[in-house]
């Protein structure tokens, strides 16, 4: 790619680096899974873990992943998100970057809150636009905060996960589940996406947040 197609592409890969370590929260983490990978390029992000396994549906990818990582290669499974080939409460964390928009919510929450361990989170990106048609209240929330003007905010680095929303603001939230919420949620104009940490609850209707 071109030099500004590199450097974005790297400032991505820092953001969402600082994305999964404020989910971790320097917790000790088992099991870690990626979900929809691609050819790999998010694998070597996550923080330290026993296990990472990378989950993709495409043969070609996971064969281009294969090539290019080498050793670095983690374990990669072939499946898709919807029966996910994973033990109930088996996982620390699940993680999804810029494919979580192409899918069936309903059907792929079901599956996050049934692997996920009591505690555990689910991290994604999406495009911002999406968040935009999501709810009419994600809207007027963006234009109190200013970001569809030419205000000083909106002149901010690639480093800084800016506007952190109210999880109650944020009624993208129609995809919770009973017993999994959302324990944060950022916007990140530079990048044009949202950042979102859905955790599960230790126990129905009492949050770990």
């Amino acid at each position: 790619g071109t030099f500004l197609e590199r450097t974005f592409h790297n400032r991505r890969l820092a953001s969402y680096r600082r994305l999964l370590a404020r989910a971790v929260h320097g917790r000790e983490l088992g099991l870690v899974v990626d979900l929809g990978f691609g050819t790999g390029y998010t694998i070597d992000i996550h923080p330290p873990c026993e296990r990472l396994i990378g989950l993709e549906i495409s043969l070609d990818n996971i064969a281009t992943c294969r090539k290019n990582m080498g050793d670095r290669c983690p374990s990669l499974v072939r499946s898709d998100v919807y029966s996910l080939p994973f033990d109930d409460g088996s996982v620390d964390m699940l993680t999804m970057f810029y494919v979580f928009h192409r899918l069936q919510q309903d059907m792929l929450m079901r599956e996050v809150k049934r692997v996920l361990r009591p505690g555990g989170v689910f991290v994604f990106s999406a495009p911002w636009q999406y968040a935009y048609l999501w709810h009419q209240g994600v809207r007027r929330m963006f234009h109190r905060m200013g970001v569809f003007s030419d205000s000083p905010e909106m002149r901010i680095s690639f480093d800084v996960p800016i506007m952190r929303f109210s999880t109650s603001d944020v009624r993208f939230l129609a995809y919770e589940v009973p017993g999994i919420r959302c324990k944060e949620a950022y916007v990140v104009p530079s990048l044009m996406e949202i950042h979102v940490v859905f955790v599960k609850e230790d126990k129905p209707g009492t949050s770990v947040c």
